[in-house]
């Protein structure tokens, strides 16, 4: 179920990037698109991977109980569950990013748009590698 769900995020991406009526700004377009688009990949190999290992620990105990306030993320080894935040909240962080480019940069202007979202794809290629190896994210 939870991958029909986010597949659904690859399908709205294709409907917004070819409606021409959507009245959002260039920027704003290209923000919805790219973080709709890498919600779906980014979330199949984090949790596809989390799955395939039956666990979200690498190293460290094997219990929430030392974890993160709020987010509960293991603090003494590594932890899948912050790729995978970080993979399913694409579809925000990257549209929020384009709101605030559009203002700074020009609503026309989607080029830093499009270098945040690569940014945004090797930062959660970082966590993921970072939990892999056993680190805690902090």
């Amino acid at each position: 179920m939870a991958t029909i769900l986010t597949s659904a995020t690859a399908v709205q991406a294709f409907v917004i990037r070819g409606n021409q009526e959507t009245g959002l700004s260039p920027a704003l377009k290209a923000g919805i698109v790219l973080g709709l688009a890498l919600t779906l990949p980014l979330t199949l190999i984090s949790a596809g991977f989390m799955s395939s290992v039956g666990s979200h620990w690498v190293g460290g105990a094997a219990s929430d109980a030392g974890g993160l306030s709020l987010m509960g993320w293991a603090r003494d080894g590594g932890d899948l569950r912050v790729a995978h935040f970080f993979s399913t909240h694409a579809m925000h962080v990257v549209p929020a990013f384009a709101l605030v480019s559009a203002y700074v940069f020009g609503a026309n202007n989607r080029r830093p748009v499009m270098v945040f979202a690569v940014v945004y794809v090797v930062f959660v290629a970082g966590v993921f590698t970072q939990a892999l190896a056993g680190r805690p994210f902090i």
